[in-house]
């Protein structure tokens, strides 16, 4: 099966959430968006490229984008919801600076940790979420070298409150893995990809994301 992931970036925290999505159709993008309001909350506004800038192989993608914004459904589900959706001018491609770095930084992981491997809906899955705490516990300014100072601020931090932890994983390089164990692999993608640093999805929608408040935006 294949599917496609829609990477929110908020602009004021650089906290990340990914949705996976079936396919390009507006009722895919509204899904992926209802499922990021359902556990982030409600922006005020939703920025993305304007398409015009998108060239070769990545054409396509711009048509997808493009045509969400003349889509009636899409439209009527902003308006309802009072979200603002805004593009980067064509001739200014740094306006999306903060999304195309976490994608590129997502995308360039993911690839590492995956290669050709075939995972199931399930296994890809857990490892998005492993991936975007992991985006989501990079510091926000320098760390400092004093083992007296508090912990750095991240992105998680503004999530939950704290920091992001996940369940340590043991290397399972030399272990032979049945059919039956399918699970282990995405143990050791993860372990892999937190060991090599931060990551980038291919993203189908990348839409950064501006809130009324920090606490409307991210409960």
């Amino acid at each position: 099966m294949k599917c496609y992931i829609c990477v929110f970036v908020c602009f004021k925290t650089k906290a990340v959430h990914i949705e996976i999505v079936r396919d390009l159709t507006s009722e895919a993008f509204i899904a992926a968006l209802k499922g990021f309001i359902g556990r982030r909350g409600k922006p005020a506004e939703i920025y993305s490229d304007c398409g015009t800038n998108f060239i070769a192989a990545v054409r396509e993608l711009k048509r997808v984008v493009a045509s969400l914004t003349k889509d009636e459904l899409v439209n009527k589900f902003f308006a309802d919801e009072s979200i603002r959706w805004k593009f980067n001018p064509p001739a200014a491609p740094h306006f999306g600076g903060l999304w195309e770095a976490t994608i590129k930084s997502a995308k360039l992981h993911l690839k590492r940790t995956i290669g050709k491997q075939i995972l199931t809906y399930e296994e890809f899955l857990t490892l998005i979420i492993q991936i975007e705490a992991c985006l989501n516990s990079l510091p926000l300014c320098q760390i400092s070298e004093d083992p007296s100072e508090p912990s750095v601020l991240r992105s998680d931090h503004f999530i939950i409150g704290t920091a992001l932890t996940t369940i340590p994983e043991k290397n399972l390089f030399d272990e032979k893995i049945s059919s039956l164990k399918r699970w282990k692999p995405t143990q050791q993608y993860f372990r892999v990809f937190g060991n090599g640093g931060p990551v980038s999805i291919s993203p189908i929608f990348n839409v950064a994301i501006n809130g009324k408040n920090r606490n409307k935006m991210l409960n």
